[in-house]
């Protein structure tokens, strides 16, 4: 049982690529994360050390994880939008499920959202280790 404590602008992930001793300037690799509706605006918000990337179509409010290609995340049962904002190196991420003004603290394993056990209404999950200790303002 896990444990449960409590920008990249233009959906773009831009990886680097230093040689040991190497005396020239990183190289660079912009992947183009696509969108879920022509027009959307996808924000990529964080990666973790697989090479994936979690975010928020800023348009409709959907939260996705992109492995390659794009995933819409579900939100929790009565809210209206989903915005994961860490991911662990299992692909737990942490975020928040919403509807406004209720902002609620959201762990997603294997794609399926539980609630998190904080109090209030306003829940800022912030990162998450590898325990699923997810740490975050409230």
């Amino acid at each position: 049982m896990p444990h449960r404590c409590l920008l990249l602008a233009a959906g773009v992930l831009i990886t680097a690529g230093i040689s040991e001793g190497a005396t020239t300037s990183p190289t660079y690799a912009i992947t183009d994360l696509g969108t879920f509706f022509a027009g959307d605006d996808v924000q990529a918000i964080a990666i973790n050390n697989n090479g994936v990337v979690v975010g928020t179509d800023g348009s409709r409010g959907i939260g996705f994880y992109w492995d390659g290609s794009l995933h819409p995340l579900p939100k929790l049962s009565g809210d209206a939008s989903s915005s994961p904002t860490a991911i662990n190196s299992l692909g737990w991420m942490a975020g928040q499920s919403f509807s406004i003004p209720r902002l609620n603290g959201a762990l997603w394993i294997n794609g399926t959202p539980s609630l998190l056990p904080v109090p209030g209404t306003s829940v800022y999950p912030s990162g998450i280790n590898t325990d699923g200790t997810v740490v975050g303002t409230y």
